[in-house]
């Protein structure tokens, strides 16, 4: 019988189950006749690899502003896209592991690890080095500024490890908390609106800071609230819709080609913040989350 590891091997034995919401496709690393599975699958972990590769990427560019920058190259706007492109593969990775069948527990730690660098840290840094380092006149970076960047990257480690021992637990189309993707989304896409709208100085910095002081630690409150947000993840895109729904899909393509800035930064602040708006609006009325609801089951307002 082989052993459980391979202590000269590349890989661990993978024995946990995978975050990606699984439901009728078996775990691929459930054990087989011969013991645990080895090894991993190569099309959603490169999926992940890129996202993670994209990160780095945006924190290359986020210090290149201030290290040996070329002239005519615009920094910050490449590691705030950088970000962004990092978001379509990270929700490719998942999609792709359940509709191939190739979820493992490798999968989840990966996609776990590789979410921290590019929607944490990536992020954290962007917004540090655009507008956080320059507050109260502290150009050193030794003032508030790295601490509020911190808190972002410490509250977006605590809401991944609290996604991967909870999220079996949560009612079905929900999220606890704001997920860490739309979390850094919050903060890339004001960056881009500050520098759509010539809210910069001759350097390429913001022009105030207590606003992206604000915006962020709102975001890393979110991240760790006990707020639920709808998990567009269920939305059954391959069944029929009304024309009505295809015709509004065309329409806000539309005008985030036209205004991506703008649009995609008014789409952030609205999912944010639409969860605490609406615990306080309706859930505390009526002792429920309507996107929430299971047969059967209600969404107690003490959880949120």
């Amino acid at each position: 019988m082989p052993q459980r590891n391979d202590e000269h091997g590349l890989l661990p034995d993978l024995e946990i189950a995978d975050e990606r919401e699984q439901e009728d496709a078996p775990c691929a690393d459930e054990p087989g006749p011969e013991g645990p599975r080895r090894g991993f699958f190569l099309l959603p972990n490169t999926l992940t690899a890129a996202g993670l590769m994209l990160g780095f990427y945006s924190i290359c560019m986020s210090f290149g502003a201030f290290i040996s920058p070329k002239e005519g190259v615009d920094y910050f706007i490449r590691a705030a896209w950088a970000i962004f492109a990092a978001g379509i593969f990270d929700g490719l990775d998942g999609r792709v592991a359940r509709l191939t069948r190739t979820t493992s527990s490798f999968g989840m730690q990966f996609d776990s690890l590789s979410d921290l660098v590019s929607f944490g840290l990536a992020p954290a840094l962007l917004v540090y080095n655009f507008a956080l380092r320059w507050g109260w006149g502290d150009a050193r970076g030794t003032g508030l500024g790295w601490v509020i960047a911190f808190i972002f990257v410490v509250c977006g480690a605590m809401r991944l490890a609290r996604f991967n021992v909870t999220t079996d637990k949560l009612p079905r189309g929900v999220f606890q908390g704001l997920a860490i993707p739309p979390a850094a989304g919050l903060v890339v896409f004001t960056v881009l609106l500050s520098t759509e709208m010539g809210w910069t100085t001759e350097r390429g910095t913001a022009t105030a800071y207590w606003p992206f002081m604000l915006l962020t630690l709102a975001a890393s409150l979110l991240m760790v609230s006990k707020f639920y947000y709808p998990n567009f993840k269920t939305l059954a895109i391959h069944r029929r819709h009304p024309f009505g729904t295809f015709l509004f899909v065309v329409v806000l393509l539309t005008v985030t080609f036209a205004q991506p800035a703008i649009t995609l930064f008014l789409a952030a602040v609205v999912y944010a913040f639409s969860a605490p708006v609406l615990y306080f609006t309706y859930v505390r009325k009526h002792g429920e989350y309507p996107y929430a609801k299971e047969p059967g089951e209600k969404t107690s307002v003490g959880t949120a």
